[in-house]
């Protein structure tokens, strides 16, 4: 393999920032849902909070990996990519399914009362 030309924009600096801004926002999102479970006390959120860390930390080795893959001339859309794609919008809906199904079941027991 050999190594990729360097580009004048910066197209792979500003890509790998903004890998490494998702991976910060999550987990910033994944402390709060924590949090959140926390004073809540429902097993719901308390889910969702630990699989947002372990999004979290499957997301940050996602994208050590693809910064290797900039540095070489290679393929950047391949069938690896697309699974990782669909595997984050798979545990990012998953996440937010669990806090509205926690909020909803917190609204009904807030009505019953």
């Amino acid at each position: 393999m050999k190594p990729r030309e360097r580009d004048s924009g910066l197209q792979t600096q500003r890509t790998t920032l903004s890998w490494f801004r998702t991976v910060f926002v999550v987990l910033i999102n994944a402390l709060l849902v924590l949090k959140l479970s926390y004073n809540q006390e429902h097993s719901y959120i308390f889910i969702s909070g630990i699989s947002l860390i372990s999004f979290t930390i499957s997301l940050y080795i996602l994208s050590l990996t693809r910064n290797q893959q900039f540095a070489f001339d290679v393929e950047l859309t391949t069938k690896n990519a697309i699974w990782t794609k669909r595997y984050i919008s798979l545990m990012v809906g998953l996440c937010a399914l669990l806090v509205s199904l926690s909020s909803a079941i917190s609204l009904y027991n807030l009505l019953l009362t």
